[in-house]
């Protein structure tokens, strides 16, 4: 099959390419003409010459053969002793186009035909006739062969009748081409010439043309005399268009790579040129096998490749096997694997998945999780939450005993317990009377007591002002007092006030230092310290000792006190009594102060009145300082600006100090180190004083005693002034009276005769001295002629003087006729092709297509292979047999050469044999049944927690034995439970038992403490505190544009939406609040304004009860949501990075408000923060309830701690506190973006708090 169908695709490939080409070989717009051809002397009575053209085999629209004849007559009678001449110039042309679907051959025979005569039909005949050779010529180069014929003779002037018929022919000129179907232009041109006289007698040269108006002429026209067959005279051109694509043989020489009619020649074009590399020659026979494509270099199909063992092929939708190719089937392999893909997916929290083993193909049995598997709550404390084996879904029975189901509204509540044996929680209970609710929690603070009716601990109080709560300790310490709103002492502060003034102009006053009870030691100034200073340039300062509180006494010195400041001043010093200089006093008028130091310099004195001696002055410019010694030396002269004279200079070397008398004689030039000139000197005797003026003239030498030239002689006549520079150079003499050489003269003789008949004679060109190149004849020129179709003819071969050897060809001279012709080819010795012979009848011409397909053998007497034929229907012809017990035979039908598909049964191949076997059925795809495949699906089910269920087990017929499990059948549920097991006997589960109430135990909670079980729950107080920080909010606004963040996806415990963030609102820091610790001092949070998504349904409002350390409760109606806290870094100094793994959750705020009837929010209620904008302590009034925020999941992100909510309250500055300062840049990074922000004041205080939901 594979076989068949890369030859379709070969077969559709070569069938497309030949729709592009035409159908067959063809030549089109054959024509012939006679243009070109000339005539001297005709068109009267004395003499004519007329030529024509005309096809005798025609081609019509197309053909693949035509002929042309060309006519032509040239006569000559005139009258007794008068003569007439008549000549001219034959030109037969042909011009067709010729298309082949790919390489194709020309066969152009030529002949002429005809015949000189001369008749003496009057008294002193004179006459002659005569015609050239053929000279003909192709526009495309001929590969053998020549179109030329020779020159038929002559009949040369005389009397007397005679006739020279001549028949010539070329032979077979070819031409090789390729056209491809594109049509390709010829043009075929012969030319020959002629002449005839006449003086009282007929001549004529008749070649199938009339003899025109020509009168009397017997030898003249036709059938003339002697007679002749006009039809048969001409000259004749045959054109035979031979197609070769297809014959069986590769002609290189008409451009063809292959040819299709070489066997398995798939990858070679309907032109017989290669196909392209992107042409496909194979097909894929399935998806597990590669399509071949051609090379693009070769006629042949690369062998047949598959897909690599293991690529991935289409999957049969069973997760339990591998879908790939084994590297040898074309089609798609399904062995069974996949160890440990899902082929059950849970249908349920309590339900198992199933999962493929690898070894088999099918999935096993469905599984449910065990009985007492924790499962997901339902929010109700006082029900499990748990598997029960049999169902998919999870189960909530009564339990939990000891679980808080209420927790406590404040330190005056009691939280309340589930009984485990009731889905409800008991009534609610207080704290009993005279029951500590607030311990003291400073020196200032008073401990608060429950009332046994109220929730919340009484309103905290503090000491009275009035009240010491730390004495002073020193003269530098003071003491405090409470402030009547703090539990604490207010911090022990100390005095920077002195405490020991100074005792003098060297002593230092102490202070408290602001740390210390005490005073410091006393001290005094250091010895750096000036205690007096300076009266004058003759009084010194005077400096503190460093040990003593006076300064020292004062006194005066002796030193100079003003150095002399130039030449003619004089340096004066202190007396050692006052305490300034004595006056400035100078040296008198006329001291010398600076000689003269050269011949230029002059003497300077002080004046008397200034320390500085006057500025140096010298000679004005252009005194004479040094007189010239000689011709070649130069005067010196002051330059005004030195008080040395310039250095002793001489003439440079370039001054001429004697000029030249003559050609011959010296320029003397100074030395330029001497002040006299040079001895006069004359030029050598090999100075040339006059150079030749040409290659006759002599140059004439100084004599080197005088300053003349010599007189000037010349060369005498004879002398050879240019010798031969070649061959074709000749020499050349002086004449004795010139100076110049006569012109050079070239040759014009032969200078290389021919060497052979395709050598040709050189001459000298007249213009070279060397013989020109020697040359061949062209490689056009037939040197021997074609002597049959296995003869081509020899050309020269354009390098060489000789006719290449005569060769024989061995190519195909007969191409096969249909696939049981033989084709025949040259034998190489011989001029002719060999007889034409056909296959024998054991040859198959057409083999078996496939497994319904008969071949076909040559009859042995004809080129054409017998019809086609199949297997007949009728005689049940087996072209596949079975190959297993599922694979049934198939026969041929008779209409094809495919054997119809290999079907597979799906029947049952093997009945099950007990209940854990399984009845083995084909599989439609596979030959086999198969492998007997055994069970290991559960064959007895359990029948309570503590029987395991029987499953088969993959190698027997029968079910196992029934056991009992003593593995665990109830798990531990939580910290306080006990896991149960089972006894080995029972079906069922014994009683479920709890950790003794009060155990120690851990809730996993961070926002509880003193966590102990109770009823089998493990029970902790909550404390909100204990996991989440309290925040400071301050109003911010942003440097950087805001672009909405859309869709944000929000769940908590109220609601589940998405929302549009659309501005940034708030900034929040971990606070200080009361003097508590921060937990978390680098995540801040950011607050996002929030706008429901489109569409969204409007919120519902809820009811809760809330408890912090403002209040025991307050009771809150949850309004709508508006706000999204970010787990934000900050930093003051550059952009921070995102937050680093933190406890801190994201919260979705809702606007809140005191619900109508409940308690309002008390006034006064005061807090001291600080934060990382507020470093001091401040006071600040809570106003009231603005937010309540919960825990949310943000995108999918978890909760951390789900029980601590915050409450956020309107907060301000007390009255007489410091109003915030606002702070900028605020750098920011969180999820969302990056930002720059400026604070501007504080908007809410958020506080971790207890959340119940009211109905």
């Amino acid at each position: 099959m594979r076989t068949i169908k890369a030859a379709t695709v070969a077969l559709a490939a070569l069938a497309i390419l030949a729709r592009a080409l035409p159908a067959g070989a063809q030549l089109t717009s054959a024509a012939d003409s006679t243009a070109g051809a000339t005539c001297s002397g005709g068109g009267g009575g004395d003499g004519d010459c007329r030529n024509s053209a005309a096809f005798t085999v025609s081609c019509g629209a197309s053909c693949s053969t035509f002929t042309s004849r060309y006519a032509w007559n040239i006569n000559a009678d005139t009258t007794v002793a008068s003569t007439h001449d008549t000549s001219g110039n034959a030109q037969h042309n042909v011009t067709f186009n010729a298309t082949a679907v790919g390489g194709y051959r020309l066969d152009i025979s030529t002949s002429r035909v005809g015949a000189l005569g001369r008749s003496a039909d009057a008294s002193n005949c004179d006459g002659s006739a005569d015609t050239s050779g053929v000279t003909g010529s192709s526009n495309v180069a001929l590969s053998s062969g020549t179109l030329s014929l020779a020159d038929p003779g002559v009949i040369g002037n005389g009397g007397g009748d005679t006739n020279t018929p001549f028949n010539q022919s070329s032979g077979t000129a070819q031409i090789f081409r390729f056209s491809g179907g594109v049509a390709q232009s010829h043009s075929l041109s012969f030319t020959w010439n002629g002449s005839v006289r006449s003086n009282s007698c007929e001549a004529s040269i008749r070649q199938g043309e009339s003899s025109g108006t020509t009168t009397g002429c017997d030898v003249c026209g036709y059938p003339g005399n002697p007679s002749r067959t006009q039809s048969s005279d001409g000259h004749f051109v045959t054109v035979t268009l031979t197609s070769l694509c297809g014959n069986g043989a590769v002609e290189a020489a008409a451009g063809e790579d292959c040819d299709t009619g070489i066997a398995g020649s798939v990858c070679c074009g309907a032109n017989c040129k290669f196909l392209t590399s992107s042409t496909t020659c194979r097909g894929a026979a399935g998806e597990c096998d590669l399509a071949e494509v051609c090379s693009g270099t070769s006629a042949t199909c690369p062998a047949d490749v598959k897909k690599a063992s293991g690529t991935a092929c289409t999957a049969d939708s069973n997760p339990c096997t591998l879908d790939q190719c084994d590297g040898t089937n074309v089609t798609c392999q399904h062995p069974a694997g996949n160890a440990g893909a899902v082929c059950r997916a849970a249908a349920g929290e309590c339900d198992l998945q199933e999962t493929c083993t690898g070894s088999s193909t099918t999935c096993p049995a469905d599984a449910k999780k065990s009985a007492g598997t924790a499962c997901t709550a339902d929010t109700n404390p006082c029900t499990l939450d748990q598997c029960d084996g049999t169902n998919v879904t999870c189960q909530h029975p009564a339990g939990n005993a000891g679980a808080v189901c209420r927790a406590s509204a404040g330190a005056c509540d009691q939280q309340e317990t589930c009984s485990g044996s009731s889905t409800t929680c008991p009534a609610d209970a207080k704290v009993a009377a005279a029951t500590v609710c607030r311990p003291t929690a400073g020196v200032c603070d008073v401990a608060e007591s429950c009332d046994g009716v109220s929730n919340t601990c009484p309103t905290d109080l503090f000491q009275p002002p009035t009240t010491v709560c730390r004495p002073a300790a020193g003269v530098c310490d003071a003491a405090e007092n409470c402030t009547g709103s703090s539990a604490a002492c207010p911090p022990d502060g100390k005095s920077t006030a002195v405490c020991r003034p100074s005792a003098g102009v060297c002593d230092v006053a102490e202070s408290c230092d602001g740390v210390s009870n005490d005073c410091p030691g006393d001290g005094f100034e250091p010895d750096t310290t000036v205690c007096r200073p300076s009266a004058g340039v003759c009084d010194p300062a005077e400096n503190c000792t460093g040990s003593s509180a006076t300064c020292p006494p004062d006194g005066k010195q002796t030193g100079v006190c003003r150095p002399a400041a130039g030449t003619c001043d004089i340096a004066e010093s202190c007396d050692g009594v006052t305490n300034d200089c004595p006056p400035d006093l100078f040296e008198p008028a006329g001291f010398t102060c600076r000689v003269a130091v050269g011949a230029c310099d002059q003497v300077e004195d002080c004046t008397g009145g200034s320390a500085t001696c006057p500025p140096d002055s010298f000679l004005p410019s252009g005194t004479l300082c040094r007189a010239s010694a000689g011709d070649c030396d130069e005067p010196e002269f002051c330059d005004g600006t030195s008080g040395a004279c310039p250095s002793d200079g001489f003439m440079p070397s370039t001054v001429e100090c004697r000029a030249s008398a003559g050609p011959c004689d010296v320029a003397e030039n100074c030395t330029g180190t001497s002040a006299t000139c040079p001895v006069d000197a004359f030029e050598p005797p090999t100075t040339v004083c006059r150079p030749a003026a040409g290659d006759c003239d002599v140059a004439e030498n100084c004599t080197g005693a005088s300053a003349d030239c010599p007189s000037d002689t010349l060369l005498p006549a004879g002398t050879v002034c240019r010798p031969a520079a070649g061959v074709c150079d000749l020499t050349e003499t002086c004449t004795g009276s010139n100076a110049s050489c006569p012109a050079d003269v070239k040759s014009n003789a032969e200078c290389r005769p021919a060497a052979g008949p395709c050598d040709a004679a050189e001459n000298c060109d007249g213009a070279g001295n060397d013989c020109p190149p020697d040359g061949f004849l062209p490689s056009t020129v037939e040197c021997r002629p074609s002597a049959g179709v296995c003869d081509p003819a020899e050309n020269c071969t354009g390098s060489s003087a000789t006719c290449p050897a005569d060769g024989k060809s061995t190519a195909f001279c007969r191409p096969a006729a249909g696939p049981c012709d033989v084709a025949e080819s040259c034998d190489g010795l011989t001029n002719d092709c060999p007889l034409d012979l056909f296959e024998p009848p054991t040859t198959t011409c057409r083999p078996a297509a496939g497994p319904c397909d008969v071949p076909e053998s040559c009859t042995g007497t004809s080129a054409d292979c017998p019809p086609d034929a199949f297997h007949s229907a009728a005689g049940a012809f087996v072209c596949r047999p079975s190959a297993g017990a599922c694979d049934p035979a198939e026969t041929c039908d008779g209409t094809g050469t495919s054997c119809p598909a290999d079907a597979k049964s799906t029947a049952v191949c093997r009945p099950a044999a007990g209940p854990c076997d399984v009845a083995d059925s084909c599989d439609g795809v596979n030959n086999n049944c198969p492998a007997d495949a055994k069970s290991t699906a559960v064959c007895r089910p359990a029948a309570g927690p503590c029987d395991l269920a029987e499953s088969c087990d993959g190698v027997n017929n029968s079910c196992p034995a029934d056991a009992k499990s003593t593995g665990i059948c109830r798990p531990a549920t939580n910290p306080c439970d006990i896991a149960d097991s089972c006894d080995g006997v029972s079906n069922t589960c014994p009683a479920d038992a709890f950790q003794p109430d009060g155990s120690v135990c851990n809730d996993n909670n961070s926002c509880t403490t003193g966590d102990t079980c109770q009823g089998g729950v493990c029970t902790g107080t909550p404390d909100p505190d204990g996991c989440a920080d309290d925040f400071l909010c301050y109003k911010v606004k942003s440097s950087n544009p805001f672009v909405t963040i859309p869709a944000v996806n929000l769940v908590d415990q109220f609601d589940n939406r998405n929302f549009d963030l659309v501005k940034v609102r708030d900034l929040c820091t971990p606070a200080n609040k009361n003097n508590q610790d921060v937990l978390d001092p680098q995540t801040h949070l950011r607050s996002y304004k929030l706008k429901a998504v489109a569409g969204s349904p409007r919120f519902v409002r809820r009811h809760v009860k809330v408890q912090n350390q403002l209040l025991p409760q307050l009771f809150l109606d949850v309004v709508k949501p508006d706000l999204l806290y970010v787990p934000t870094s900050k930093s003051l100094t550059s952009p921070p990075p995102q937050p680093g793994p933190n406890n801190v959750d994201h919260y979705k705020c809702y606007k809140a408000k005191v619900t109508t009837g409940t308690a309002k929010f008390p006034k006064g209620i005061q807090v001291t923060v600080t934060d990382q904008f507020r470093t001091i302590a401040g006071i600040f009034d809570v106003v009231k309830p603005k937010h309540l925020c919960t825990p949310v999941s943000k995108n999918s992100e978890p909760v951390h701690n789900q029980n601590a909510h915050l409450v956020c309250y309107v907060t301000r500055p007390a009255k007489g506190q410091p109003r915030h300062v606002p702070r900028a840049p605020v750098y920011v990074h969180d999820q969302f973006r990056t930002d720059t922000l400026a604070t501007v004041k504080e908007d809410e205080l958020c506080i971790p708090s207890l959340k119940m939901v009211l109905p």
